[in-house]
């Protein structure tokens, strides 16, 4: 099995990541619709395997945004880097802190790995002990973790708003930026996945990715927003 899945990651990693992916990301069956494309001549990320229940909502423990589920939570990116977390007071742990200790309990566990190569990137990111069968927005944002969410400030854009912190799916949409929207399972648990046809060659990185209260929207106007910052994880890109 662990042979199996680390045979997947690098089949994710190795062709995908040599050339632009071909389809649009997609948000779940209940939305409806799937997020204009960002403001680069690169192609969509690719949706990759989605799990969704019978009513079309997404099934516990699965991803959204064209990220995926991986069964085996112990899988690693090999040559990633990766940053482990263990959320709290920011007093006490600066890195992974909780501001709402009734969403993202303090003792709960965030795994980021980043692999760029071959001008994309692949983000995985695992998360135990939240609330069980919950939907959570998370994003990259450009700051680190501070003593409120505020902190982090605005997503990660590959492309930036010239305007500023975006609304505009133009700009605010899960391919200019690195959107890790899950749903935990029983257990509280989650592994995603994002992929992006873009990397982090001209200087700029993310810092942090921060959860959110809700699914992140994705229609004009209020597009990006995911309701209250309710955890916030520094993770090296």
């Amino acid at each position: 099995m662990k042979r199996s899945l680390i045979t997947l990651a690098a089949a994710l990693v190795a062709a995908p990541l040599l050339a632009a992916c071909s389809s649009s990301s997609t948000s779940p069956a209940a939305s409806g619709t799937s997020a204009p494309a960002a403001p680069t001549t690169a192609a969509a990320p690719s949706t990759m395997a989605m799990d969704t229940s019978a009513d079309g909502h997404l099934s516990p423990g699965t991803a959204m945004h064209g990220a995926m589920t991986d069964g085996d939570t112990r899988t690693d990116l090999g040559a990633a880097h990766r940053t482990d977390g263990v959320f709290g007071d920011f007093a006490a742990n600066p890195a992974a802190v909780t501001y709402d200790a009734t969403k993202v309990p303090a003792g709960a566990k965030a795994t980021v790995q980043v692999l760029a190569a071959g001008g994309s990137t692949l983000v995985k990111m695992e998360l135990a002990g939240l609330l069980p069968n919950t939907v959570y927005g998370s994003h990259a944002h450009v700051n680190a973790c501070g003593a409120d969410g505020d902190a982090a400030g605005g997503h990660f854009e590959h492309t930036p708003d010239p305007k500023g912190a975006s609304t505009d799916p133009q700009f605010a949409n899960p391919t200019n930026e690195i959107w890790l929207d899950f749903r935990t399972d029983e257990q509280g648990h989650a592994v995603v996945w994002s992929k992006q046809p873009w990397d982090f060659s001209d200087g700029r990185a993310p810092k942090s990715v921060v959860l959110h209260a809700m699914k992140t929207e994705t229609a004009a106007g209020s597009a990006g927003k995911a309701g209250n910052r309710l955890a916030c994880v520094n993770a090296a890109f």
